[in-house]
């Protein structure tokens, strides 16, 4: 959160109070509708015009790691991963 709030030129507590909400133990960037209501929602920090994300030289681990997450390991879920994602493809 640090590195984020740095490469937005934003001190580290307006930033947690304008873009992370804390989900149990742990802290979450902030979601928005997604433009196509359909899609559900989106990261604060994604632009639904270019489809690219804002922060994307510090993002977080969880966005450098999708979708190789344990969850997507399951043929199942790995479906519905491509439903989500255009780039993801089942041979």
């Amino acid at each position: 959160m640090q590195a984020i709030s740095t490469f937005l030129n934003l001190p580290f507590e307006s930033f947690t109070l304008k873009y992370v909400k804390k989900v149990g133990y742990a802290y979450s960037l902030l979601e928005k509708p997604a433009s196509n209501p359909k899609e559900g929602y989106a990261c604060i920090f994604l632009d639904e015009n270019t489809k690219l994300c804002q922060i994307y030289p510090v993002r977080p681990k969880q966005c450098k790691t999708f979708p190789f997450w344990e969850c997507f390991k399951d043929v199942k879920e790995m479906r519905k991963l491509c439903a989500l994602c255009p780039g993801v493809k089942v041979n």
